[in-house]
Formats: C-alpha cells, sequence, structure tokens
C-alpha cells in the first residue's frame, strides 16, 4: 500500500489537490449515450439549439471524474466508504475542459458506533482550467483505523 496515508494521520483541515483531468467530446457522447442520453449531450448540432448553445457533459460523468480525481488525490490505507454526498452543479462542463478537485477535511471523529472507524467529512471543488468551480459536494464517509477488523 506504498503512497497511502494511514487513517491515524489524517487531520482535521487537511487539503488536497488532485492532477488535472481533460475530458474528451468523445468521452462526454459515450458516457451520455449510455447514462443520460439527453440531446445536449449526445448530439452536437441538436445542443446548439438547447438551453445551453452547446454540448455539455452529463453532470453524472462530472460527479464520477470528481470521484475518481478525489480518490486519487487523497489515497488512504482502508479505502473509504461513503455515507452521504450533498452535491452542487455549479457550472456546465464543456469539451476540451480540463478538470481537477480540491477537497479539505472539514470534520473528522471516531464513530460512536465502531471505534475502529473514522468519521470523516470532506468538502469537495472540482474546478476547470480558469478555476471556475464546476462542482460542490460534502461527503460524509468513513474509513478504518485498522485493516484487519473492517466489522
Amino acid at each position: 500500500m506504498e503512497g497511502k496515508r494511514q487513517a491515524k494521520d489524517l487531520n482535521l483541515g487537511d487539503t488536497f489537490e488532485s492532477d488535472s483531468y481533460l475530458v474528451t467530446k468523445e468521452e462526454m457522447i459515450e458516457f451520455a449515450k449510455k447514462y443520460d442520453p439527453q440531446f445536449f449531450h449526445v448530439d452536437e448540432e441538436l445542443a446548439k439549439e438547447g438551453p445551453y448553445g452547446e454540448l455539455i457533459s452529463s453532470g453524472l460523468l462530472t460527479v464520477n471524474l470528481g470521484m475518481r480525481l478525489w480518490l486519487d488525490s487523497t489515497r488512504v490505507e482502508n479505502g473509504w466508504v461513503g455515507f452521504k454526498t450533498e452535491l452542487t452543479w455549479v457550472k456546465p462542463v464543456k469539451p476540451g475542459d480540463s478538470i481537477r478537485v480540491k477537497s479539505k477535511i472539514s470534520e473528522l471523529k471516531p464513530s460512536s458506533k465502531n471505534p475502529n472507524r473514522l468519521k470523516v467529512v470532506f468538502d469537495l471543488q472540482a474546478l476547470n482550467q480558469d478555476d471556475q468551480v464546476v462542482l460542490e459536494q460534502s461527503t460524509l464517509c468513513f474509513t478504518y483505523l485498522k485493516k484487519d477488523s473492517q466489522e
């Protein structure tokens, strides 16, 4: 598990930042055709007549990319298990946008039900190449302090 943090080393206020990820038109369309086939996600010509005036990413793809970038930047030895997420799509992601994630630990405490669990709240922002926020998210999750007792 080289390069991963141990849960005991996490602190309130810790911040994390991911690498950037280039979102391609092809990836946007392929994802949307499978999971969110609205015309402004899958058809470049029809999208010009739609509410955004151009092709935009499915918000679900934006959330998935944000999740991956967040996981890559917060690498913890025993993984993260989600409880609850609140999110807001702030600005559409467009073909060619480069997305990165910044996150901060805003709450950190032992679980009252399991002393091996550490409850963590992350406040997250996904930003494009112009530092414009495209997604805001607050996620309550937990990780295990000891790998051998994940109950």
